[in-house]
Formats: C-alpha cells, sequence, structure tokens
C-alpha cells in the first residue's frame, strides 16, 4: 500500500502544470490592485448602507418571526397521526 502511495505521488509530481496565462482577459491582467481599506474607512461606509426606511426591516422582521413561529408546530395533523400509527389489515 505505501507503494502505491509513493508512485502516485511520484506521478503527480511529473505531471505538466497547467498554462494560465492565456486564461485572463487583456483588461483583467491591465487593472490595478484593488486599494485596502482600514477599520476606521470600512465602519464610515458602514453609517450609510440602509437606504430603506426602519419600518420596512420591522415589518419584515416581523414576517420572518411569523414564519418561524409557524414552522415550529406539529408536523402531522392528529388525523395525520392516526392514520400513519394504525396497524393495515
Amino acid at each position: 500500500m505505501r507503494r502505491f502511495g509513493f508512485i502516485l505521488i511520484l506521478c503527480a509530481g511529473c505531471a505538466p502544470f497547467p498554462e494560465l496565462d492565456g486564461t485572463l482577459r487583456h483588461d483583467v491582467q491591465m487593472s490595478e490592485y484593488p486599494a485596502f481599506l482600514t477599520t476606521v474607512q470600512l465602519q464610515a461606509l458602514d453609517q450609510g448602507i440602509s437606504t430603506q426606511p426602519q419600518g420596512v426591516f420591522d415589518a419584515r422582521l416581523a414576517r420572518l418571526r411569523a414564519r418561524a413561529a409557524a414552522l415550529r408546530g406539529p408536523v402531522f395533523t392528529s388525523g395525520d397521526r392516526t392514520r400513519l400509527t394504525a396497524t393495515p389489515g
């Protein structure tokens, strides 16, 4: 078993590396690296993200909580449970 693993590693080491130079578009190759932002800059950006009024978020939160409460209920009705537990025949 060890020999097989050793042979596999040797074969993998001899495999040619794929050519990646021609896979990027010219505009991507010529573009600059993105600028890094400091934590202070990120926090400043975070201040103005929300463009919707608070009432929209509150209404969505209420709908999501109602859906979650409905999903916590029983999966089967009592009639379904009786039918499923009944012995056939």
